[in-house]
């Protein structure tokens, strides 16, 4: 895997649990944010961007941003190293709001586990 600026962690692998809950659920495409992990200790990028945000039919939940980013903390990700994207509810909303952080970061090289 070369080498980047940042890695993309769309949405739609991790949903946050109730909202007294502790812990985010892991949905069937989680293996991405594990996969953003290796990567960033692998020193493949120096910062992450977590695309997801909340969608109404849950309720009161944090956004899947946010969940992501309590999962890859407690996978040893500095919370400095990572950037948020909470607004999105698509793939298409996850990828148009990650290019408005990526540009606006002067990002050149992404990794999209």
């Amino acid at each position: 895997m070369p080498a980047a600026d940042v890695i993309v962690v769309l949405g739609g692998g991790i949903t946050a649990g109730p909202p007294d809950g502790l812990y985010p659920d892991l949905g069937a495409a989680a293996d991405r944010v594990w996969h953003a992990a290796r990567l960033f200790h692998a020193g493949k990028a120096p910062r992450v961007i977590l695309s997801g945000g909340r969608m109404a039919w849950r309720g009161e939940r944090p956004s899947e941003a946010a969940a992501t980013r309590q999962f890859l903390t407690d996978l040893g990700v500095p919370a400095a190293a990572l950037l948020f994207e909470d607004r999105s509810r698509s793939t298409r909303e996850n990828a148009q709001y990650s290019a408005e952080l990526i540009r606006a970061h002067g990002f050149a090289r992404v990794l999209l586990p």
